[in-house]
């Protein structure tokens, strides 16, 4: 599932996008399922993946907190 995320994600930051727009997009729990910890979830996910994104030269961070995949 990670890896299919991740990929996910990198074809998603083909435009400019925050944590923000990721968090709302939605990558680990479908858009319909409400959970009181479900956007803390998504920022902590999307988060570890724009990290790895970055470190690995996949994605530059454009402007403060907008990402976009290379």
């Amino acid at each position: 599932v990670i890896p299919r995320r991740h990929a996910a994600m990198l074809e998603f930051l083909r435009e400019p996008r925050t944590l923000d727009d990721m968090v709302a997009h939605r990558f680990v729990y479908r858009p319909h399922v409400e959970h009181t910890f479900a956007d803390s979830v998504e920022r902590r996910c999307a988060a570890l993946h724009v990290q790895r994104m970055l470190e690995r030269g996949e994605a530059t961070e454009i402007a403060p907190g907008t990402y976009q995949s290379r």
